[in-house]
């Protein structure tokens, strides 16, 4: 268990930024919950790495960027799926692990890896995530390799796209049936493959989406790079050369260190540009995202003869 000072948890403005002393129990129960992910990675010879707002707040304030309420951290496509395949059997009793493999609604083309299905009030619960009470965890990104040929990895692209946008239109009512069959049947002819129409085709979908994917491995590509980032064209063009993730380089993060990729400047730069310079309001959910659960909690609280008082 991480070792914090008691000051820790108070309330502090960072940045004039106000965090909360509920976000710092966050904070440290989504620490404890990166602890454990990094036992399964060290088991299992895997490297991961800080990402996004993770990374960022690492270099720039060498701890949680004030305004961010989430972990995440990434690791190649390799890794990944060697990482995804043992999680459950070696994760604590009671984590989930969820993605398109283990959920059959689950959207986004990620792991996360939470501390618990719901809000837990147990004693051993409280203890371990410093009195954190909410699911809790952290996002796991793969990096994939794009083909250094701009022509193929267009024609990649093209073919994750087509995939996923169909899993939008499953179900859709605005769409006709025989449209629909029609993709699907284009899908399985430039796949080479059979969906089962009576299984669940958004997932099998999803999971060919994944597969096309890992099209390229690290003998076929210099660059590495959020696949499912570059299919919705973000404005940022979101790889870099795969030699800045060659290995990792442990900072300092809070009270723990953090492995970041070596060359985490190229990194930054390409989803960040001037990344230290600090920018509030680019969160992309609402902050923070436990306000549910502790409403939550307090209606519960209330109905037991408790004041639900934060």
């Amino acid at each position: 268990m991480i070792q914090f000072e008691e000051t820790f948890f108070e309330g502090e403005e960072r940045d004039g930024f106000y965090i909360e002393p509920m976000m710092k129990r966050v904070w440290a129960a989504q620490m404890e919950v990166l602890k454990d992910v990094e036992r399964v990675c060290q088991k299992y010879n895997l490297d991961y790495f800080a990402d996004w707002g993770t990374l960022l707040g690492t270099i720039r304030h060498k701890g949680f960027v004030p305004w961010d309420d989430d972990m995440d951290i990434c690791m190649r496509r390799e890794d990944y799926m060697r990482f995804i395949a043992v999680a459950q059997k070696e994760l604590p009793k009671g984590y989930a692990i969820l993605n398109i493999h283990t959920e059959d609604d689950f959207p986004d083309m990620l792991t996360r890896i939470v501390n618990s299905h719901g809000i837990q009030i147990g004693e051993e619960h409280l203890q371990k995530f410093h009195g954190c009470p909410y699911a809790v965890g952290v996002d796991l990104f793969p990096l994939d390799y794009v083909p250094d040929d701009e022509e193929e990895e267009q024609t990649q692209l093209s073919l994750i796209k087509i995939v996923l946008e169909t899993v939008n239109l499953i179900g859709a009512e605005y769409v006709e049936q025989e449209r629909l069959d029609g993709m699907l049947a284009s899908i399985e002819k430039m796949c080479g493959i059979e969906l089962d129409r009576n299984g669940n085709l958004k997932k099998q979908l999803r999971i060919l989406g994944e597969q096309l994917c890992c099209l390229y491995t690290k003998e076929d590509s210099n660059t590495l790079g959020s696949m499912v980032h570059l299919v919705r064209k973000s404005r940022i063009k979101l790889k870099f050369p795969k030699s800045c993730c060659e290995r990792a380089i442990r900072m300092p993060f809070e009270n723990i260190d953090m492995p970041v990729p070596i060359d985490y400047d190229a990194v930054l730069s390409v989803k960040y540009m001037n990344y230290m310079t600090p920018r509030r309001g680019s969160q992309n959910h609402n902050y923070p995202f436990y306000r549910k659960q502790e409403n939550m909690l307090r209606e519960y609280l209330k109905q037991n003869g408790l004041s639900g008082e934060r």
